[in-house]
Parts: structure tokens; C-alpha cells; sequence
């Protein structure tokens, strides 16, 4: 989703409360061993979902 970092359009573009977005986003965090306050951990989080989808697609 493009919403820059906008948790109140983004927790309505998915239809969930703000609470449950930021639960959701800490979670990534410990599953993923990431800090999502870090840009180079952000950074490399969206260029490996590119790449995925990339490989989704061939």
C-alpha cells in the first residue's frame, strides 16, 4: 500500500482500527527481527517484496 506511512489511511484502506494496525506492525517486527523505524530495515523489507513478487511472476 502507498499510503507514506499514514497509519490512520492505512488502517482504513484495510478496514481495521489503528490499535490493530500498530500490533500488526510490531509483529512484523519480531517475527522479522526488524526495526520498522529504521529506514534500511524498511528498505530492505520493500525491495524483498518486490523481488518475490518478480519471481511470483516468471
Amino acid at each position: 500500500m502507498g499510503n507514506a506511512g499514514d497509519v490512520k489511511r492505512t488502517a482504513a484502506s484495510l478496514c481495521i482500527h489503528r490499535a490493530s494496525l500498530y500490533y500488526r506492525l510490531r509483529r512484523i517486527e519480531e517475527i522479522a527481527s526488524v526495526d520498522l523505524s529504521s529506514g534500511d530495515d524498511r528498505l530492505a523489507l520493500h525491495l524483498g517484496l518486490k523481488v518475490a513478487r518478480l519471481i511470483r511472476l516468471r
